[in-house]
């Protein structure tokens, strides 16, 4: 059985090609921003400024800062809201650690190692030496996951 296509789902079959074509991954080590945040972005340092200020028509005085410190209270106190003691918490205190499963990471890794082993005999059976750092570097572009385990598991042992 032949499956005819139009000219309308060639045309964007291609396209997606052209465009998967287009895609390049980032060098490792390299930035999508190199020269970062653009000139004029002042949203964080005007909001800072307005937090100073004093509260308009506030009989005690207050700035807005206390003004928002004081309604976050009263919503974690009055309303029981659990949020709003978490978002307290977690300005004062700091937010908890995140567990990090290190068998699921030694298991990651082992299948990293594997890749790596495989890659440098499949090199070497064609001829072709191939260092350790070649090989991670090589698979990397492909799954740049393997140097966050390979890093994280480096980092655990030391």
């Amino acid at each position: 059985m032949t499956v005819k296509i139009t000219d309308k789902q060639r045309e964007n079959r291609e396209e997606k090609e052209r465009k998967i074509a287009n895609l390049k991954p980032f060098k490792p080590g390299k930035s999508g921003n190199p020269k970062g945040r653009p000139k004029g972005w002042a949203l964080s340092e005007a909001l800072r400024f307005k937090l100073r200020l004093p509260y308009p028509g506030d009989k005690h005085k207050r700035t807005y800062a206390e003004v928002i410190a004081d309604v976050l209270f009263e919503e974690a106190i009055e309303k029981r809201n659990i949020q709003a003691v978490r978002e307290i918490f977690d300005r004062i205190e700091g937010k908890p650690k995140q567990a990090i499963d290190l068998s699921l990471l030694k298991s990651e890794a082992e299948k990293y190692e594997a890749m790596i082993t495989d890659f440098i005999e499949q090199a070497a059976e064609k001829g072709i030496v191939l260092t350790r750092d070649k090989a991670i570097e090589y698979l990397a572009k492909h799954d740049e996951r393997i140097l966050e385990v390979i890093d994280l598991i480096s980092e655990e042992i030391q």
